[in-house]
């Protein structure tokens, strides 16, 4: 239990920390890494296919989001954040989902109103656990938590702006395309 508290408080001081910048991403622009479409995690562990209509950013702190897409007018973002799990004898993917819905919860604050379903699935061979969070403000996020060569990650799909039950089912068939494009970084 100490540990959760330990992992809550840091997390809390890097959402503090990330949330002072004055600006907080950047267009990445087309590389090498980009000709087909595919764009590499700033820490080189992940890379996916970039849904037409998207572009990759930067998180300028670097302190959370190891990849970030935006949508190209702006109303969604996709991210991918790891989840760093320090007892490596709870390190699975109930426990990432746990951790997860703790460091999401504690990130749209006072706006979270609850945790309305969960399910998983398999993609590429990976198990992956979603779990949808409804806001006050109306808005449904989606959240998947997968397992990366021992690394946990959460991706989580935001629009930014109200919606269509038809955008949020669109926006939520991207995120699974692209759970499905991802690529292990020893096959590169």
């Amino acid at each position: 239990m100490k540990q959760i508290y330990k992992t809550v408080i840091v997390f809390l001081s890097g959402l503090l920390i990330v949330s002072c910048s004055t600006q907080r991403y950047s267009v990445k622009n087309p590389s090498s890494s980009d000709k087909h479409n595919y764009a590499l995690s700033e820490s080189g562990k992940l890379r996916v296919e970039i849904p037409a209509g998207w572009f990759k950013a930067i998180d300028n702190d670097k302190k959370l989001i190891d990849l970030w897409l935006v949508k190209d007018d702006y109303s969604a973002s996709i991210k991918f954040i790891p989840i760093v799990i320090h007892n490596s004898s709870s390190s699975n993917l109930e426990s990432a989902v746990f951790y997860s819905k703790i460091f999401l919860k504690t990130s749209v604050g006072n706006n979270f109103r609850k945790f309305i379903s969960e399910t998983n699935d398999i993609f590429n061979s990976k198990a992956v656990s979603f779990y949808k969070v409804l806001l006050k403000d109306g808005r449904l996020l989606r959240c998947a938590v997968f397992e990366e060569k021992g690394n946990y990650y959460e991706n989580i799909i935001n629009y930014l702006k109200p919606a269509s039950v038809s955008e949020i089912d669109e926006l939520f068939n991207v995120q699974t395309d692209l759970l499905k494009s991802l690529v292990p970084r020893q096959i590169l």
